[in-house]
């Protein structure tokens, strides 16, 4: 998992239930590198096939890497998953959508949503995007287009009258 310092990153963590397992589970985090938190505060709790959501985020201070432990406990039961979470200064940028979790778009209809750039130590050059992944019949439009960051771009999507598709 990459940080940039002075940035965050959402982590999907998700539990897999064997042999008939469908109980909650406790998550544990630990291990995280000097200035980088967790939200929500751990512990979290999750069910066998619904994925949870940690927010680790990075001071801008914060530089280096460690090994993170989760550790998950239900009962007598116990697992444990590792990874490298790393945190860097190098200059990045972040491009997101405004609270776009799934647009829905229905035949004959618009809709739109808007993309918007952060760039993170010195990070100030333009960044192309390109909308791709569209449903048949559906279009975006602009569907490519250069962005520099602190800018935002609306995008609209399109269904044409015949598509039947949802995205």
């Amino acid at each position: 998992i990459s940080i940039i310092a002075g940035a965050r990153q959402t982590v999907p963590i998700s539990v897999t239930g064997i042999n008939g397992f469908n109980s909650r589970v406790t998550i544990s985090v630990s291990g995280l590198p000097s200035g980088v938190t967790a939200s929500p505060t751990p512990p979290l709790y999750a069910y066998p096939g619904n994925a949870t959501q940690l927010t680790l985020t990075a001071a801008t201070t914060a530089v280096g890497s460690s090994t993170v432990t989760f550790s998950g406990v239900s009962g007598s039961l116990s697992a444990q998953a590792q990874t490298t979470v790393a945190v860097s200064t190098s200059p990045d940028f972040l491009v997101t959508t405004d609270n776009f979790t799934g647009l829905p778009v229905y035949a004959g209809t618009w809709s739109s949503f808007n993309v918007s750039a952060t760039g993170y130590n010195g990070f100030t050059a333009a960044i192309a995007i390109a909308i791709s992944g569209l449903p048949p019949g559906v279009t975006a439009s602009p569907a490519s287009f250069s962005i520099l960051p602190g800018q935002t771009q609306p995008v609209s999507v399109t269904a044409a009258l015949s598509s039947a598709a949802s995205q």
